[in-house]
């Protein structure tokens, strides 16, 4: 009974997966976002300054591609703490708006990063977006 409401209050939200770019869908909408985050890099403990495209910084920062593997991330962050970072952002501007109940993504293509991610994309994909607030992750195979 839980699991229905549960249901017919959350928003699904599809997330087309692409090394260069995620597009993230709900109800009609689409929002695309580029694959790279951008963190401070003032000393401190690091801050997400921005996501996506080159976003208007005026602070000294590191930009990470989060899909290309000559791009490493650097000593002091972790590549996934990125990607949680880079899924929270891309959630919450694809809701619009903060909500109750989580939402369920539903990835596709997520085979197009197998060569990056050496065969462990769906794990590492859901981790992410369950660390970014998912309910639930499920994968369609095109």
């Amino acid at each position: 009974m839980i699991a229905h409401i549960i249901r017919i209050f959350s928003s699904d939200v599809e997330v087309e997966v692409n090394h260069d770019y995620f597009s993230f869908r709900r109800k009609g909408q689409e929002i695309n976002f580029r694959t790279v985050i951008y963190i401070s890099n003032d000393g401190g403990k690091p801050r997400v300054l921005g996501v996506g495209d080159s976003p208007v910084i005026t602070e000294s920062n590191i930009r990470i591609d989060l899909f290309k593997p000559e791009a490493q991330g650097v000593e002091f962050v972790a590549k996934a703490e990125c990607l949680d970072a880079f899924f929270r952002y891309c959630i919450r501007k694809t809701l619009g708006h903060r909500t109750v109940i989580r939402p369920r993504i539903l990835f596709s293509n997520s085979e197009s990063l197998r060569t990056i991610l050496c065969g462990y994309q769906r794990i590492i994909l859901s981790r992410a977006a369950m660390n970014a607030g998912a309910r639930e992750c499920l994968f369609t195979i095109k």
